[in-house]
C-alpha cells in the first residue's frame, strides 16, 4: 500500500482538514490525533494490522492506494469525466436589457435581443448536437441581462426542445439565473411544465441593503424576489447566490431577513451560494463571518456553499454560448464582439479560425507546468479563456494561484466547508 500524492493537511478551527484531491473526500480532525492520523495514512504498512478499520477507510476514500495504483491514469480519468459529461450545455443570453442596474454588473446591457430566425438556427444548433451518439443529454442555460424580459421565447423554445430530447430518448435539464423580480406564480409554473427545474436567484444583502442595489419603484426588490423564491422552491431547486461586500456580508440580520419570506416545508430545495464580489478583497475575519452565516442558515434548514474553484462548465467538450446577436462564443464573460463564432441557418456555427477550438483543446494535462503540480486535481489550472491568453502571449500554460499558496489553501478550505453544510 501507498499514501495518494494528492493529500493535503490544512490547519483550520483547532485541528486539520485531511482532504484527498482527486475523490474530494475530506474530514477534519483535532490537532491532538493528527499527527497519528496523518502518520496511518502515509505509513499504511506499519499500521496495517493496528488500524485496519481505518485503513480500509481510508483507501475507499482515496488517501490510501495500492502500490500498483497509478495516480496520473487516476487524475486524467476525472478530468476526462468532468470535460465529458456525456451532454451539451447551451448556455443562451436571449437579451442584454435588464430591469435592474447593479452596480457590480459588467455588463452594458444593450437593447439587443435574439430574433425568431436565430432561435430556428439555434434548435436545428441543438438536433445536430443531440445527434451525436456521445451526448445523451440536453442542458440549457438561460442568462442574460435579465432572461425573464423573453419570457415568451424563452418558454416556446424550452418546451420544443425539452419535447424534442424527450423524443429522441435523452435526457432534458433547464435552469435559468435571474434576478426574480419579474417571475410570478403563473409563470414559475409555465417554466415547470416547460421542463426548467432550476434557477439561479442573485440576493444582495438583508433587505435593506439588496434594495438599494436592487430598485423598484413603490416596492420591495428583495421582498418580491424572495416570495417568488418560495414559489421556485415548491417545485425545484433554488440557488440564492448571494454577492457579498464587507459591508452586507456583517449584516445581523441576513438570514432572518430570508427565511421569514421562506416556508419551512421549501427550505430543503434552497441553497445559498456565498460568492464574494470581485472588486473588493477579504480577510479570514471575513471568511469566518460567511461560516457564522452559513451555520446559522444550516439552524433554519437551508444548505449553503462557498465559493470554490476547479474545471468551469466553459470546459466540457460539448459547450456553446450564444448571444442576443446570435454570435457564438465559449465563455459567458467575453464581450460579444470577443466571439468567434456566428450561427448560421441549419444549425451550423462558422468559426473564425481555429484558435477559437484552445478554448477546450489545451488541456493543462499536456503542456503546462500545471500538470506536474499536486494540486491539479482540485485547481485544474487557469480558467480557459486565460489558459488560451496564455498561449498566445507566451506560449506556455503556467500558474495564475498567488506564490504563497494562500489561494490552494482557501480553495482546500471552501470545498471542506462547502461539504460540511450542503446537507441539512
Amino acid at each position: 500500500m501507498k499514501s495518494s500524492a494528492y493529500n493535503y493537511y490544512l490547519p483550520y478551527d483547532g485541528g486539520v482538514i485531511f482532504m484527498n484531491g482527486i475523490t474530494e473526500s475530506s474530514f477534519w480532525v483535532e490537532e491532538t490525533k493528527s499527527d497519528i492520523y496523518r502518520a496511518i495514512i502515509e505509513n499504511p504498512n506499519e499500521y496495517e494490522l493496528q488500524a485496519t478499520k481505518f485503513i480500509d477507510k481510508m483507501k475507499s476514500r482515496g488517501f490510501i492506494l495500492e502500490d500498483t495504483a497509478d495516480e496520473d491514469k487516476l487524475v486524467a480519468r476525472k478530468y476526462e469525466a468532468l470535460q465529458n459529461k456525456g451532454e451539451y450545455l447551451i448556455m443562451i443570453l436571449p437579451t442584454y436589457s435588464c430591469n435592474l442596474r447593479c452596480w457590480y454588473c459588467v455588463q452594458s446591457h444593450k437593447n439587443e435581443w435574439l430574433q425568431s430566425e436565430q432561435y430556428e438556427s439555434l434548435k436545428a444548433l441543438i438536433k445536430t448536437n443531440l445527434s451525436n451518439p456521445e451526448i445523451d443529454s440536453l442542458r440549457i442555460s438561460w442568462f442574460g441581462g435579465e432572461p425573464i424580459l423573453a419570457y415568451d421565447s424563452i418558454l416556446k423554445f424550452t418546451t420544443e426542445m425539452r419535447d424534442f430530447t424527450v423524443a429522441e430518448g435523452k435526457s432534458f435539464r433547464c435552469g435559468i439565473t435571474s434576478n426574480a423580480t419579474l417571475l410570478d406564480e403563473d409563470k414559475i409554473e409555465a417554466f415547470k411544465a416547460a421542463g426548467v427545474d432550476f434557477y439561479q436567484i442573485t440576493i444582495d444583502g438583508d433587505q435593506e441593503a439588496h434594495d438599494k442595489v436592487k430598485q423598484l419603484n413603490g416596492a420591495s426588490a428583495f421582498e418580491r424576489t424572495m416570495r417568488n423564491i418560495a414559489s421556485i422552491a415548491k417545485h425545484t431547486h433554488c440557488v440564492l447566490r448571494f454577492n457579498y461586500g464587507r459591508k452586507t456580508l456583517y449584516s445581523p440580520r441576513l438570514i432572518d431577513d430570508i427565511t421569514r419570506y421562506l416556508p419551512p416545508e421549501v427550505r430543503k430545495n434552497i441553497s445559498i451560494n456565498f460568492q464574494p464580489v470581485w472588486q473588493e478583497s477579504f480577510d479570514e475575519d471575513d471568511f469566518q463571518q460567511v461560516v457564522t452565516l452559513m451555520e446559522a442558515a444550516k439552524q433554519h434548514g437551508l444548505s449553503s456553499t462557498h465559493k470554490t474553484g476547479g474545471l468551469c462548465y466553459v470546459d466540457q467538450a460539448h459547450f456553446d454560448c450564444v448571444y442576443p446577436s446570435g454570435e457564438v462564443g465559449k465563455c459567458e464573460n467575453d464581450a460579444e464582439g470577443m466571439a468567434k463564432g456566428h450561427l448560421m441557418p441549419g444549425g451550423k456555427v462558422n468559426w473564425d479560425n481555429a484558435d477559437t477550438f484552445h478554448y477546450i483543446h489545451n488541456s493543462v494535462l499536456t503542456d503546462s507546468e500545471c500538470k506536474s503540480c499536486r494540486y491539479l486535481p482540485l485547481c485544474w489550472g487557469p480558467c480557459s479563456r486565460n489558459r488560451f491568453t496564455q498561449l498566445k502571449d507566451t506560449g506556455k500554460i503556467t500558474c495564475f494561484r498567488s506564490d504563497d499558496n494562500n489561494s490552494i489553501n482557501e480553495l482546500i478550505r471552501n470545498i471542506f466547508i462547502s461539504q460540511k453544510y450542503i446537507h441539512v
